[in-house]
């Protein structure tokens, strides 16, 4: 039946079952196929959910990529409302001065400071289109656009070298956690996360939501030797206390790697 229906998780547990009752019994050799396609059913189920991970990753990237140019695109229709609006003001100018030099500077006053106060408002909105663009909607968190604005700024010759660590934060099972307790449980998990992670750093370190459940921590200026240590109080920073999600109280670990820059011996 679960084999009908596909479910090779259940199945693959089946089997596994069926092994060890087998070896219990003295069936050795017969265990021994019972667990080995246990082995092989739980390789592909791996495999499967390992590739819907990939394919929600690559949705999310297209997403963002999506809302950048939707971003883009706002960004140059109001450029191209304003050139509009200012040559419409232009030959309005051109027409009042033929017909009154004195009112023409009176005019001219206003409409210049119109103009400036448009500049100025559109200045704004472009400020904060781009600051929209560098943060995670769901977290708030600074994302892979912010990350690589920011690098740049910090090492502007291509010869420097960055001199600190990268932390690469991975939720456990985050999957599981979407599939038993909702998508807004897994929201309200990584909203949590990344609360968590930025209480933990200092003022000059940065969190970045990478992708998906995903964190990347950038830590400059910190020696080889403490960077074990940060990771420690990390896992501890996220796994101290259960994430509370409505109702629920769902415990939650993180993997995390990490390596110190810059790389011997070509920095």
């Amino acid at each position: 039946i679960e084999q009908r229906a596909g479910a090779l998780t259940n199945v693959s547990e089946i089997r596994r079952e069926l092994g060890l009752y087998l070896e219990k019994a003295g069936f050795l050799p017969e265990a021994w196929a019972a667990l080995t396609e246990h082995r092989r059913l739980a390789d592909e189920v791996f495999r499967q959910e390992h590739q819907q991970a990939v394919l929600e990753l690559q949705e999310a990237f297209d997403a963002e990529r999506r809302e950048r140019e939707l971003a883009l695109l706002k960004t140059e229709n109001a450029l191209k409302e304003q050139q509009l609006l200012a040559r419409d003001l232009q030959q309005g100018l051109w027409a009042v001065g033929i017909a009154a030099g004195g009112l023409l500077l009176a005019v001219v006053a206003v409409l210049l400071r119109r103009l400036g106060a448009s500049n100025r408002d559109l200045a704004s909105s472009n400020r904060a289109l781009e600051h929209a663009s560098e943060r995670d909607p769901l977290t708030g968190l600074a994302n892979r656009r912010h990350l690589l604005r920011h690098l740049a700024e910090r090492q502007p010759a291509a010869e420097a070298a960055f001199e600190g660590a990268l932390l690469l934060v991975d939720v456990d099972h985050f999957k599981r956690i979407n599939d038993e307790q909702g998508h807004a449980a897994g929201d309200a998990v990584l909203v949590e996360l990344a609360q968590r992670l930025a209480a933990a750093l200092r003022d000059e370190d940065l969190v970045v939501r990478w992708g998906g459940e995903e964190f990347l921590v950038l830590v400059p200026s910190l020696p080889a030797a403490q960077v074990q240590a940060l990771a420690g109080r990390l896992l501890e920073a996220v796994a101290g206390e259960p994430v509370a999600a409505g109702r629920l109280r769902i415990d939650v670990t993180v993997s995390i790697g990490f390596a110190t820059y810059p790389l011997p011996p070509a920095r």
